[in-house]
């Protein structure tokens, strides 16, 4: 989402030349660590069958919609806002562009929410039935389904402005319906925000209360259910850091554009262009920060890249499957053949329960995100 779909800047930003490098360098970051950091994250759940849960398949979900958010959102901004200063992409990716854009905002705030009600059965009521895979599946269809449908006023509504001092922008035009849009921009901001925030706080808020209860519950301090309550903190505390920073991230820029949909004059001030380009970055920056948080906070993650690695770089994992031994150099160069063997074969040794270290925390049942979904 940029100045294209709020329908209130009548005019491209103008910055000194040394802020639009830096804006163009940090958006450039962006787009680098969102493709590359949710492309691993997709990677790794497709190519480690441990890793194929319901937590995982949202995850995701929640990772393709920070894809297109890269793809489809902060290149047009960039070069359309700072780079050239006019829309030169034409009438047609104008509207499509400014809906895609909306449509990844609702795919990741009600990825969001699906796994906070996820994780509040699983824990807060363990035996009523749980989301399957196939299930998990049929809901993030009906979140495409929503995140496709409720935008589409915007295709109808977005197009190439064209003003005095410009070349052309593209912007959401409600044709002197400004009750309208301005009620239009409620709404998506309710739907897509405060609404989804106001679930996950739920659901998250009595989840650790459950959890803190459980916990201190006198019969309640055995080693397995010590273990899985030290799981579901982990796996908790992961998630609200994924929550905050969406939070933090789009509130400033929600803010904003409800301020200037009822106040257009605003954006004529001096500092607006800067603030606005400030508070439309860290909205951007929110698809490329959750797989730094996966990694970070997951060691199950953390496993599946050690393992990624090692199989694209060393090819050592397979070796150490099928336990193949050294033994065709032959004996004919005496004691320093035989220590190399030795050595090589240490070596592997070492690498393979390097490894095996690996796999078992991707199999760990304590471990989330993962099977722990399937056994609390």
């Amino acid at each position: 989402m940029n100045n294209s779909t709020n329908g209130t800047l009548q005019s491209a930003p103008k910055i000194s030349t040394v802020l639009q490098t830096l804006f163009i360098m940090m958006y450039s970051c962006i787009i680098i660590i969102a493709v590359g950091g949710n492309g691993i994250v997709c990677y790794l759940v497709y190519a480690y069958k441990r890793m194929r849960t319901v937590p995982n398949y949202f995850i995701v979900n929640l990772a393709l919609s920070d894809i297109i958010m890269a793809i489809f959102c902060i290149p047009f901004t960039f070069v359309a806002n700072l780079m050239l200063n006019y829309w030169p992409f034409g009438e047609l990716l104008c509207p499509a562009v400014c809906y895609l854009q909306i449509v990844s905002v609702f795919l990741s705030a009600y990825t969001l929410m699906a796994m906070s009600v996820d994780r509040y059965i699983v824990i807060v009521h363990p035996f009523r039935k749980r989301i399957t895979t196939e299930y998990a599946l049929f809901i993030i269809l009906i979140i495409w389904i929503l995140s496709l449908s409720i935008p589409i006023p915007t295709l109808f509504n977005a197009r190439i402005q064209y003003y005095s001092n410009t070349s052309g922008q593209c912007l959401e035009t409600w044709e002197g319906n400004d009750r309208g849009r301005y009620a239009y921009s409620v709404i998506i901001m309710v739907l897509h925000y405060f609404a989804p925030m106001l679930v996950m706080m739920f659901c998250y808020t009595t989840i650790r209360y459950h959890i803190w209860l459980k916990h201190n519950q006198k019969d309640d301090h055995n080693s397995r259910r010590l273990q899985l309550a030290s799981a579901k903190q982990k796996m908790i505390r992961m998630m609200v850091t994924v929550v905050i920073f969406y939070a933090l991230c789009w509130l400033p820029f929600h803010v904003t554009t409800l301020v200037g949909d009822q106040n257009p004059e605003i954006y004529n001030q001096s500092f607006m262009p800067v603030l606005w380009l400030l508070f439309h970055w860290l909205a951007m920056s929110n698809s490329c920060y959750n797989p730094i948080i996966y990694i970070w906070m997951s060691p199950k993650f953390r496993a599946g890249l050690h393992l990624a690695f090692y199989k694209c770089c060393r090819r050592t994992h397979s070796k150490c499957e099928s336990d193949e031994q050294i033994d065709d150099i032959g004996i004919n160069n005496g004691v320093v053949l035989r220590i190399e063997m030795q050595s090589m074969q240490n070596k592997k040794s070492k690498e393979c329960r390097y490894l095996s270290h690996k796999e078992q925390l991707l199999s760990d049942k304590y471990d989330l995100p993962g099977n722990i979904h399937s056994d609390t």
